[in-house]
């Protein structure tokens, strides 16, 4: 999904979240198309969001509020650049290498919606019937 920000395009966050994981996880699936278009958008969101924040403060106020929407913008980017920046510098190779060698589906670890099954649910759901039947001080 696009957003256009200010006569630019985007990737709303859930799609720029999706394509960053791809490619620190999939790098040899990414295309040329989809690098700059993941670049392209935290540059896009980044310049947007100074721009609210310069209107923020021309209002008297310091910077976002807490749990305002451009906040909530603001720590998406961050995640999605600390991931990056990480990769970059070799900070996820141990995981990465973990992940290949457990068989872990790095989308169910960064809990990407469609990743997850209904086998999965199923699955989750014996094993909260279990823990009920052997905990049940837990569930009263």
């Amino acid at each position: 999904m696009v957003v256009i920000i200010k006569s630019k395009e985007a990737l709303s966050f859930p799609a720029l979240n999706r394509l960053a994981l791809k490619s620190i996880y999939e790098p040899q699936n990414m295309t040329m198309t989809e690098e700059t278009q993941l670049h392209q958008s935290i540059v896009n969101w980044a310049n947007h969001l100074e721009v609210r924040r310069d209107l923020v403060r021309a209002k008297g106020i310091p910077d976002f509020e807490v749990g305002s929407v451009d906040y909530e913008y603001q720590i998406c980017l961050e995640v999605i650049g600390s991931l990056l920046k990480k990769n970059e510098d070799g900070g996820l190779e141990q995981r990465k290498e973990s992940f290949k060698r457990h068989n872990i589906d790095y989308k169910k670890f960064h809990r990407l919606p469609e990743s997850y099954k209904a086998e999965d649910f199923a699955r989750g759901q014996a094993i909260l019937e279990e823990h009920k039947k052997t905990n049940p001080e837990d569930y009263e």
